[in-house]
């Protein structure tokens, strides 16, 4: 699908109703084929998709990015599934759709914001607020940040990185490792998405929205906080999952 002269990818798999999965595991993307029809879609910013020059990246742009997809190429009621921010941004197409659009979301370790900037009513956040001010001026800076961006996704920082984030060691593979971070346009997205507007809060919009919503928290979750997961959700009435084999995945700027 093109939007905006951007190249938006993704991966179809037929059989049965719809789901549309956005920052979700692809390997679940067999199993789940088997009884639906798997739109998988890298978000523009992410995975295979166009990283455009100039493109702010913002929650609501991800969000409507998903609901033209639904309008232009699923064309039928949809479940929406999301990982981390992939969460949070079929929680605000939910909350802008029609209801002829999203049948219901399910969400994986839902995120608080696209940055740590969403929460600000956690001690540690507030303590480190200021620092992450000063790393959103450094980022600014083209010099710094190029530099940072380039010794971060040298092939044994990145092998690093992702075996931090992980619970399953057995995902980081030799494919994730290569792919990742290494197209054009993927320094402006990561400076773009890290210093930008974190974008509406979940719990906010949670009880706008009318639909059946299955939240999934992995136990094993990590990364929580610097991310900006939103654990608020847990202790709302929402009667979340907790399971320990839902991880937190890292979006792969590929």
């Amino acid at each position: 699908m093109v939007r905006n002269q951007a190249l938006l990818c993704f991966l179809f798999m037929v059989l049965g109703p719809p789901l549309v999965i956005g920052g979700a595991p692809t390997r679940n993307i067999p199993t789940l084929a088997q009884t639906s029809n798997v739109y998988a879609i890298d978000l523009l910013g992410f995975g295979a998709s166009d990283k455009p020059v100039g493109f702010q990246y913002t929650m609501e742009a991800w969000a409507q990015l998903i609901l033209d997809f639904l309008e232009e190429i699923v064309q039928k009621p949809t479940v929406l599934i999301g990982n981390s921010v992939g969460s949070l941004a079929c929680v605000i197409a939910a909350a802008d759709a029609q209801q002829s659009l999203v049948q219901g979301i399910v969400l994986l370790n839902c995120a608080g914001g696209m940055n740590n900037k969403a929460i600000v009513d956690d001690w540690r956040i507030k303590l480190l607020y200021p620092l992450l001010l000063l790393i959103d001026f450094l980022l600014r800076q083209r010099v710094i940040a190029s530099f940072i961006f380039e010794r971060a996704r040298q092939r044994e920082s990145l092998r690093n990185i992702l075996l931090s984030v992980y619970g399953n060691k057995d995902s980081v593979d030799e494919d994730l490792v290569q792919g990742t971070a290494m197209d054009e346009g993927a320094l402006d997205a990561f400076v773009s998405i890290v210093t930008g507007p974190p974008g509406p809060n979940p719990v906010q919009l949670m009880p706008t929205i009318s639909l059946p919503v299955l939240i999934l928290w992995g136990m094993k979750t990590r990364l929580r906080l610097l991310m900006g997961l939103s654990s608020e959700i847990i202790n709302k009435d929402y009667n979340p999952l907790f399971s320990p084999f839902v991880s937190f995945l890292l979006p792969i700027m590929k």
